[in-house]
C-alpha cells in the first residue's frame, strides 16, 4: 500500500473513531484537519489512549512513552502525521 493510501486510511480511522466513538455519531460536527481535539476537550486523555491503542493494533506498530510524551497530538492532521511517521519507520 502506498504512503498516500496509508495516510488516507489513518485519517479515515481517526475521523471515524472521533465521530462515532466520542461524539455518539453526531454528524453535525465539521471535523477539519486542524480542529483542536485535546485542548478543547473533544478527546480526553483516556480517549487518546484508546485511539492510539486502536491504531497500534490496526497497523501493527508500537508507540513508546518517550514518543508519546514528545508528540503533538491535538489535531487530526498531527495525529495522522505522527502515525505515518511511525509507519514509515516501521517499513524502513
Amino acid at each position: 500500500m502506498s504512503r498516500e493510501l496509508k495516510k488516507m486510511e489513518v485519517e479515515a480511522i481517526v475521523e471515524k473513531f472521533i465521530k462515532r466513538g466520542l461524539m455518539d455519531g453526531q454528524g453535525n460536527f465539521d471535523l477539519k484537519a486542524d480542529s483542536p481535539l485535546v485542548s478543547t476537550g473533544l478527546i480526553d486523555s483516556a480517549g487518546l489512549v484508546l485511539l492510539l491503542s486502536l491504531l497500534e493494533k490496526k497497523f501493527d506498530i508500537n508507540f513508546s512513552v518517550e514518543e508519546l510524551a514528545s508528540a503533538e497530538l491535538d489535531t487530526l492532521s498531527s495525529i495522522v502525521s505522527f502515525v505515518n511517521e511511525k509507519l514509515n519507520q516501521h517499513v524502513s
